[in-house]
């Protein structure tokens, strides 16, 4: 199903800001909008919602397509915003695109506004997609894809870490290395996808019954590291 398009229009005429919607529309563009026509209301439109696009008019009587760019920039940056106006110089046009606006479309060249928003919603697209395989690629950086466990490097981080504080406060840690007896049974005979979620409710379990400053990490195959921060031996055997 086609997702609505959540528009922010910044126009004292309602008017001009129903004829921009009826373009979107006529368009294809599926989309529900609110109007603002000073520079608390945007303001507050911005604060409570989140907009999938803000256009805004050059010239108004309260504020302007300056102050409107400044506003959506400082509280929703990454929301593409596009000027419309009656008129316009290219020097005004040039500043609003280097304030911020991803283009400016005349009032008598509605033609454009589709194209150029379509254009925009690819982009914003391309920077999430983008932004979550960075996000992605850190995350495996530190976890095991597998079970979500923190990896052998980020489990090292944590020994290091308990190793200074030993040699700080005199603190007391221990260490649990598991490894799975007969293992390859359960790939030999139930396949490897029986023995992955063997492993990631291994993993499950065994995060369910430590403390919260606890670490237990997936090593490899079917091994794991466990460390128990502030824990005597003998507590750590029970």
């Amino acid at each position: 199903m086609e997702r609505t398009l959540k528009v922010l229009i910044a126009d004292d005429s309602e008017d001009d800001a129903l004829l921009l919607i009826r373009e979107l529309r006529k368009g294809g563009l599926r989309c529900e909008f609110q109007r603002v026509e000073n520079s608390e209301d945007m303001k507050s439109s911005l604060d409570l919602e989140s907009w999938d696009l803000i256009v805004t008019d050059h010239n108004m009587p309260s504020f302007g397509s300056a102050e409107a760019l400044q506003i959506a920039k400082a509280v929703q940056p990454d929301t593409p915003v596009i000027v419309v106006s009656g008129a316009i110089t290219d020097a005004v046009a040039v500043n609003s695109m280097k304030s911020g606006a991803q283009d400016y479309i005349m009032k008598d060249n509605l033609a454009r506004l589709v194209p150029v928003v379509e254009r925009e919603l690819r982009e914003v697209a391309q920077r999430e997609a983008r932004k979550q395989a960075e996000l992605q690629a850190a995350y495996l950086a530190h976890h095991d894809a597998l079970t979500n466990l923190i990896n052998r490097d980020q489990f090292n981080n944590h020994i290091e870490d308990a190793l200074s504080a030993c040699r700080v406060n005199n603190s007391e840690h221990a260490l649990i290395y598991v490894d799975l007896d007969q293992f390859k049974i359960i790939n030999d005979t139930c396949g490897h996808v029986a023995g992955d979620e063997l492993l990631i409710q291994i993993g499950l379990l065994i995060k369910g019954t430590l403390g919260e400053n606890d670490a237990v990490s997936r090593m490899g195959g079917d091994e794991f590291g466990i460390l128990l921060l502030d824990c005597r031996v003998q507590e750590a055997m029970a």
